[in-house]
């Protein structure tokens, strides 16, 4: 049972890799999509479930749009984001998503639930999907969806890997996180590589070990976190709004422990102490509660 597991936390659903870990085969078949700046959700038994597998309220009306779909025995895997009216910034308009969905609110109708996958809940529970993702893409497309529910608009699929950076470009001007690229592959709650993100950037996240406060204009905020990559005191000191900078150095006392998104170009060697270093590492986003470390 998910609550049994979701106590003894050990609520998994599917991950993805890095790209540049997994080259595909020649002529392998393959999708592209948006890889979506929100929050993941995942929809199981009557209630929407946070990737660490902790329940987020305040969603009924798209709890209720799935009622409607009358299909009780699957599970939606997907991301919550804001309904973007004003065009906002992708990470600004995530920002405050976050907020809504980590708020007490009532009714968080500003949120939609983007939908990438599904599978019936006996193969959820099992760990792994029978059908494979052509498969349960068809499967997709067969929905009638409504608001709040939407389908991740694919962008390409086929065999042609010249599309991957083709699309890359359109992301990055578009100033998008980047993309998913799904193989024909089974769904596994775990990370695996039938899923792969692709980014120009790298991003890990990163433990805060302590905050250090800014000097000249900026004395009186956060000048900077320190974060520990694989051993390594790592600081991160740029990709902050003013604002980020006033609220974290007044929340500071709350903030060491938690995980941040760190974005970097490469990575490399910190010579002094002979150990791992990212280069021109930025701050993305304050990751929620409960999110674990990971270099992936």
């Amino acid at each position: 049972m998910v609550n049994k597991t979701i106590k003894t936390n050990n609520w998994k659903v599917q991950l993805a890799h890095k790209f540049e870990k997994k080259k595909l085969k020649e002529n392998e078949w393959f999708s592209l999509s948006e890889k979506i700046n929100g929050v993941r959700g995942t929809y199981y038994k009557g209630k929407i479930y946070s990737r660490q597998g902790k329940e987020i309220s305040g969603l009924d009306h798209i709890l209720d749009a799935i009622d409607d779909l009358n299909l009780p025995n699957m599970v939606f895997d997907g991301e919550l984001v804001r309904e973007n009216l004003e065009n906002l910034p992708d990470n600004e308009n995530f920002r405050i998503g976050t907020g809504i969905i980590n708020s007490n609110e009532e009714f968080k109708t500003e949120i939609n639930f983007i939908i990438f996958d599904m599978l019936p809940i006996k193969e959820f529970e099992s760990g792994k999907s029978n059908q494979k993702y052509r498969e349960r893409l068809e499967n997709l497309n067969k929905l009638d969806l409504f608001w709040p529910l939407e389908m991740i608009p694919i962008l390409y699929s086929g065999t042609d890997q010249n599309k991957i950076n083709e699309y890359l470009k359109l992301m990055e001007t578009a100033d998008k996180e980047g993309l998913i690229l799904n193989r024909n592959t089974e769904y596994k709650c775990n990370r695996n590589t039938g899923i792969l993100k692709i980014k120009k950037f790298h991003t890990v996240d990163l433990e805060i070990t302590k905050l250090e406060e800014g000097t000249g204009k900026i004395k009186g905020m956060l000048g900077a976190f320190i974060t520990n990559y694989k051993g390594n005191k790592l600081k991160v000191g740029t990709g902050f709004t003013n604002e980020e900078r006033v609220t974290f150095w007044k929340q500071k006392e709350n903030l060491e422990g938690r995980v941040i998104e760190v974005k970097y170009f490469t990575e490399s060697e910190n010579k002094k102490y002979n150990k791992e270093s990212l280069q021109f590492p930025t701050f993305i986003r304050l990751r929620e509660l409960g999110k674990a470390v990971s270099y992936s």
